[in-house]
């Protein structure tokens, strides 16, 4: 689950930065990047990675309104499904949506909603056990101890008050790096490249999070606030005022 989102956030950069053609970085090398992560995000055979990073790449190439990209995209994606094994890891989707198969469809509409029942103001911040989750006519996964999705992780451990906070932080994120995309967009800055990958980056991280608890995750935990400083370094940048010089007196 870890490996693949790093590549992902790696070729939303990339892209981005090749798509621009953000002046400092070569192509070529961009190009080489893109293929080499792209090989990896396909081999780990992680089909949360796969959706999220097309939506991300997707929304990328829409807000940059470059259309071709869109339609190459669209392609290269039709073309990946003509390999054996993608397929059959596509139609192993039906299983998700199977209370015996011990997926996310038991947790999300079984477990989940007795446990908010039980704990209105959330269990504690990762307090939340394996056995926790037994008991409630769905079978879980061997040790598992999340609902294999933020927004609902996040409500079972800190309640509603948890929610709107990480909520309200997460936006806050969103817009900053929406904000950044748009000014640098705007001005034509060099800027411009590194502000719409750090968005889509962003992005996947969270579309992941529909069916992973990747908050959860230190490694990924760490990504996001990394990803989170950077816009933030961005977005002062952009908003830089000339410093006031004291002016020296002419003689």
């Amino acid at each position: 689950m870890r490996d693949p989102q790093f590549y992902v956030v790696a070729l939303c950069l990339a892209s981005a930065l090749w798509l621009l053609r953000t002046p400092g970085y070569r192509r070529e090398f961009l190009f080489i990047s893109m293929l080499a992560t792209g090989c990896a995000v396909l081999l780990h055979f992680k089909r949360g990675a796969w959706i999220a990073l097309a939506l991300s790449l997707l929304t990328m190439g829409a807000m940059a309104r470059r259309w071709r990209a869109v339609a190459l995209l669209v392609l290269i994606g039709l073309a990946t499904m003509l390999l054996h094994p993608v397929r059959e890891r596509v139609a192993q989707l039906s299983e998700e949506f199977q209370l015996r198969g011990g997926g996310r469809y038991g947790l999300w509409t079984r477990v989940a909603p007795n446990l908010y029942q039980q704990y209105p103001m959330g269990m504690g911040w990762r307090s939340v056990q394996h056995d926790d989750l037994l008991g409630f006519g769905a079978p879980v996964q061997k040790k598992l101890n999340h609902l294999h999705n933020n927004f609902m992780q996040v409500r079972l451990e800190t309640g509603w008050f948890g929610v709107a906070a990480w909520v309200l932080w997460m936006g806050s994120a969103f817009v900053l790096f929406f904000r950044g995309w748009r000014l640098a967009e705007r001005d034509q800055l060099p800027w411009r490249g590194a502000a719409l990958g750090l968005f889509g980056a962003f992005l996947a991280i969270h579309l992941d999070g529909l069916v992973e608890y990747n908050f959860g995750d230190s490694e990924i935990f760490m990504l996001m606030n990394l990803l989170m400083g950077l816009g933030a370094v961005g977005w002062v940048m952009l908003n830089r005022t000339p410093s006031l010089s004291p002016e020296i007196p002419r003689e």
